[in-house]
């Protein structure tokens, strides 16, 4: 996945307890999260059109930011970590169309998040399924539909400095007299009270040995909506292969899982049951 966020209260120090707010003079020309995910899934119905499922996998993330100001400059932060979740998902038909919705909700921890951040997202999808006459297992679906995801708002944590990388030391040095110009502009309650703020650029800078860098942010979606479409495969009673894309709004995502549909031998509590 892909998508952009933005920033707001954004409020750094060298301790988590003395947070100075930069959000009135720091400003982000793009943010732009790159997200790889590896996600297991065991799911099961509950009743014919109730689905319910948990999560569990890992995150690789790559954020390419370009900041504006105090000075210009591009890097890169990374972030891995485990994630878990839980979700639920209604189906049912429509004439020859199928309808499904689902809700789910996923922690993901970071190593540079004091808590974990929370992703939800709600899809609901419209769909045509195809059967094949020689193949009655199998049949393949046709899906468009609609995303809408949401993420918690308040992130707190810490970045070492020395780990953000992208900047040659040329653009460092460049960056580095920016910075100054800047700081050394500024009036002198102005100084006193981004003083560390500095000091913790201007070593990143430098070069010389990381600094821990304490922060916290408001962060949301530009777009929260975006639209899905997709195909889903039935390859016989077992197999299941499904692709899903999801662009316009703020996200570019795409999704291959391939599923194995197991299941216990028992009465159907329900069978014979008319409502």
């Amino acid at each position: 996945a892909n998508q952009d966020v933005t920033l707001e209260n954004l409020a750094v120090g060298l301790s988590p307890d003395e947070l100075t707010d930069v959000s009135s003079i720091v400003r982000f020309e793009s943010i732009s999260p790159h997200i790889n995910v590896i996600n297991l899934r065991y799911d099961f119905w509950l009743l014919p059109f109730l689905n319910l499922y948990a999560l569990g996998g890992y995150v690789d993330s790559k954020s390419d930011i370009k900041l504006a100001l105090p000075f210009a400059a591009e890097f890169t932060s990374n972030g891995k970590g485990p994630s878990v979740g839980w979700g639920v998902a209604v189906a049912g038909g429509l004439g020859p169309l199928f309808v499904s919705s689902n809700y789910n909700m996923v922690w993901t921890y970071l190593p540079q998040l004091e808590s974990p951040a929370l992703a939800q997202v709600f899809d609901i999808r419209l769909g045509h399924t195809f059967q094949f006459r020689k193949y009655p297992q199998s049949n393949l679906s046709i899906m468009l539909g609609a995303q809408y995801q949401k993420l918690s708002p308040e992130s707190k944590g810490q970045v070492d400095l020395s780990t953000l990388t992208g900047m040659t030391p040329e653009k460092k040095e460049e960056a580095s007299g920016q910075l100054d110009d800047w700081y050394y502009d500024l009036p002198e309650s102005q100084q006193d009270r981004l003083s560390d703020f500095h000091g913790a650029m201007s070593g990143w800078l430098s070069n010389e040995e990381g600094t821990i860098l304490h922060y916290s942010f408001n962060k949301k979606l530009y777009y929260p909506w975006s639209a899905t479409a997709g195909l889903n495969y039935q390859i016989n009673k077992r197999y299941i292969l499904m692709v899903m894309y999801t662009f316009l709004g703020s996200r570019d995502q795409l999704v291959v899982s391939l599923n194995y549909r197991f299941g216990f031998k028992g009465k159907n509590v329900l069978a014979g049951t008319t409502l």
